[in-house]
């Protein structure tokens, strides 16, 4: 995370977005713009959050570790939404993860300093719970939708998910530890894969060529996290 001492571009971004429309009180003035690498977590499951950060620029995904270990993505936000609404406000630790998976730029808006304005901000909690709702409702379709997923329509929803313009930046173990399988079964996957022209591998990176075989996989059984 990096901070960005751009007036001119935090200005561009509240005013593109309308973010004071979210609220009944004025926060332009404090307001911050940081920028996140690719992969880099905008909220990390088990650690309180310092800000309520506003999606403004690229894509992040929700991402969410059972007990088991198996790490399940949940949705992908591209538009206007803000991370860390309830657990941050509470000072608690979120249940779930965010994280970039592109460049990503988010305006942050400081909780020490902003907390208790916020918590008796009417509009803005109305809006909190617009969004909570949504993220509910999407992450209990994904659950049950991963449970009763085979590996292969696992891995095809994955790939479908983090690849960058075709380009996948994962190993087979990530891959594995991501969708809950074993490291053999999911190589198994990468090769019937590549078999039925879905993937290519080049220089020990896989590539995806054909985007439609594998949402083919997906929707075999409507899974499609």
């Amino acid at each position: 995370m990096k901070k960005v001492n751009d007036k001119k571009l935090l200005n561009h971004y509240l005013k593109t977005n309308k973010i004071s429309s979210l609220f009944s009180n004025n926060y332009n003035d404090s307001f911050e713009l940081f920028y996140f690498q690719k992969n880099e977590f905008i909220i990390q499951q088990g650690y309180e959050s310092k800000y309520l950060f506003f999606l403004v620029d690229g894509t992040a995904r929700f991402i969410c570790l059972t007990e088991s270990g198996a790490l399940i993505p949940f949705g992908i936000a591209s538009d206007l939404v803000v991370f860390g609404e309830i657990a941050s406000l509470h000072q608690q630790d979120p249940d779930a993860s965010v994280q970039a998976i592109s460049e990503v730029y988010c305006l942050g808006l400081s909780l020490e300093a902003n907390r208790e304005k916020i918590l008796n901000d009417n509009k803005f909690l109305r809006y909190v719970i617009d969004i909570l709702s949504e993220k509910v409702q999407s992450l209990d379709r994904s659950i049950t939708a991963f449970l009763s997923a085979t590996i292969t329509e696992r891995l095809a929803s994955y790939l479908l998910q983090v690849n960058n313009n075709g380009k996948l930046n994962v190993t087979v173990k990530n891959c594995a530890d991501s969708i809950g399988g074993s490291y053999r079964h999911t190589n198994r996957v990468f090769s019937l894969f590549v078999e039925e022209g879905a993937l290519k591998k080049i220089n020990g990176k896989y590539f995806i060529v054909n985007s439609d075989i594998l949402l083919k996989h997906c929707k075999q059984n409507n899974f499609n996290i």
